[in-house]
């Protein structure tokens, strides 16, 4: 129309209409425009705006046949004085995009928009205006689908709180470290929390020396469930024989787990971390029963981060080796050795996916690996390892970038690892990081791993504060002799919980330990009681005896 004109159309690359134009409406003689339109060409909120009557007419004008002839002129270009001006365009912006925020709680869920993957929450997007399907997936949630409306320059937030699709199940028993089993399936010990889906389940702990506990509980979606079990001890079996002139009792008692259990067949591997890991309390002589309960455990973090591996797709050549060994010791007897070799496969295995994970990085940035898995084949696991900080130089980009990120959270589980603090409870967001990289979210899989670096980390430091507090106790208890038996059972209560990765739990025994402490010691008199006086006492007898000698 007269007012209002389009002179070039063109589609961005999401589908939006763009048009350049002019206009004289609004009192203006003729200023230019450019619109961003939604591909359906609605603008969302706008309270002006109306179908176009523009119209294209066909002129009627007629090119004809002309016996006009072109003669030589003498005509001759005359210069001109015309000069060309830059002209300023001031270009108002009336319909922006919108801005959309999108939290979860948990957070970490895939969002969605018009089924096209935009990132995990917390999630920020700048968005044209326009109608939208919104859709937040998590593995164990329901998904959240909504629909959103997104008007030109508006912020809009989004915040889900989603439903899970399991329920919790917690299982105590008067008596640590029974043995768990749902359904007939073997699933840890006491204490224990599990993750489980709505029903019914038969639950059965089991531990020597005590009758066996059986239930039945009802697991809800988004409820926790608990079990305290009351383990009843079983009564000593006793056969007695008697005859004139004797009395023989023979008593039934449980395995000692003092064989020594020499491993065979174990593969060579180089590694700086295969001997550490180990945790020392001067005067501390853990019970036969912890060390058992403690090499089941260890036994069980190495075949479930084994499983976890090779879920990924990744080999495992050498831990597995280590873990069979472990399972022959405690089947042994022998709970200290079967624990050493559980740790051993354990951290050899973190080392085996490490080497993996950043090979596959380099790989696909096309960097040659084959070497690095020759290394790694070969058992040398700090050769494949200094072969891949050498090739990272030739990374860039994205792939520089989730590099760094990934190495870091390995960097950080082993030098905890070193001192004794066992994080395998907090990698699940570098399992979650590789499943992304593997699906090419380079950017995903690298915000995962900064999130697992700073939760290992924030735990690493808090676990390294308690075993400093449990060092020092140990010594005040069992070389000093204070606290008494109450200490003695808390502090290996606490160690336990310590060595499981418990490590706020641990952190709570702590101070009921020093409490103890700190009241056994004052009935006992302590430094500062009657046996310190009666010392002092002693000061001028013992010198004056000196000084006659």
């Amino acid at each position: 129309s007269y007012y209002d004109w389009a002179n070039a159309v063109a589609i961005g690359d999401n589908g939006d209409i763009i048009v350049a134009g002019g206009t004289r409406s609004f009192g203006t003689n003729g200023v230019p425009w450019l619109f961003r339109l939604p591909p359906d060409g609605n603008l969302p909120g706008c309270d002006f705006c109306s179908d176009s009557n523009a119209e294209v007419s066909s002129p009627n004008a007629v090119v004809e046949d002309t016996t006009a002839v072109v003669e030589n002129t003498n005509a001759t270009p005359q210069l001109s004085d015309a000069t060309v001006e830059s002209v300023n365009i001031e270009m108002t912006t009336l319909y922006g995009p919108a801005l959309l925020r999108v939290t979860s709680n948990p957070s970490g869920a895939r969002v969605y928009l018009n089924g096209s993957y935009v990132g995990v929450t917390p999630l920020t997007l700048n968005v044209s205006p326009g109608n939208y399907s919104l859709k937040l997936s998590k593995e164990g949630y329901k998904d959240y689908i909504t629909t959103i409306v997104l008007t030109p320059g508006e912020s809009k937030t989004v915040s889900a709180t989603l439903t899970p699709t399991f329920g919790y199940l917690k299982v105590y028993s008067t008596s640590l470290g029974a043995k768990v089993y749902i359904n007939g399936e073997y699933k840890g010990t006491t204490p224990l929390t599990l993750e489980l889906d709505p029903g019914t389940y038969k639950v059965r702990l089991v531990k020597d020396g005590y009758e066996e506990y059986t239930t039945s509980v009802k697991v809800n979606a988004g409820e926790t469930s608990t079990i305290n079990a009351q383990l009843k001890e079983k009564q000593t079996a006793t056969t007695t024989t008697t005859s004139p002139s004797e009395t023989i009792t023979t008593t039934t008692s449980s395995p000692t787990g003092t064989s020594t259990y020499t491993p065979s067949n174990l593969p060579e591997v180089t590694s700086q971390l295969i001997n550490t890991g180990t945790i020392e309390i001067p005067g501390y002589q853990p019970s036969n029963e912890y060390q058992k309960r403690i090499a089941e455990f260890v036994i069980q973090k190495a075949e479930e981060l084994i499983q976890n591996i090779t879920k990924l797709g990744y080999e495992i050549n050498f831990a597995d080796d280590y873990l069979k060994e472990a399972k022959k010791a405690f089947d042994a007897g022998d709970y200290t050795k079967a624990k050493e070799l559980a740790l051993k496969a354990w951290i050899i295995a973190f080392q085996e996916w490490q080497i993996q994970y950043e090979a596959e990085i380099l790989k696909k940035a096309g960097v040659d690996v084959s070497d690095i898995m020759s290394k790694y084949h070969s058992g040398d696991l700090e050769g494949a390892l200094k072969l891949i900080d050498e090739k990272k130089n030739e990374l860039s980009g994205e792939y520089s970038k989730v590099f760094s990120s990934v190495k870091n959270t390995f960097w950080t589980v082993e030098d905890y690892w070193k001192d004794g603090i066992r994080l395998w409870n907090y990698v699940g967001d570098l399992f979650k990081s590789n499943e992304e990289f593997q699906q090419g979210h380079l950017d995903v899989a690298k915000n995962l791993a900064d999130k697992a670096t700073n939760v290992v980390r924030d735990i690493g430091e808090m676990a390294r504060k308690v075993l400093k507090q449990l060092k020092e106790l140990g010594y005040s208890i069992f070389k000093e002799g204070r606290g008494g038996k109450k200490a003695q059972e808390l502090f290996e209560h606490a160690m336990e919980l310590f060595e499981r990765g418990e490590f706020e739990q641990a952190k709570k025994v702590v101070v009921e330990i020093q409490e103890v402490v700190v009241t056994e010691t004052k009935k006992g008199g302590g430094i500062c009681g009657p046996a310190f006086v009666v010392g002092i006492s002693l000061v001028p007898l013992l010198m004056r005896k000196r000084r006659k000698g």
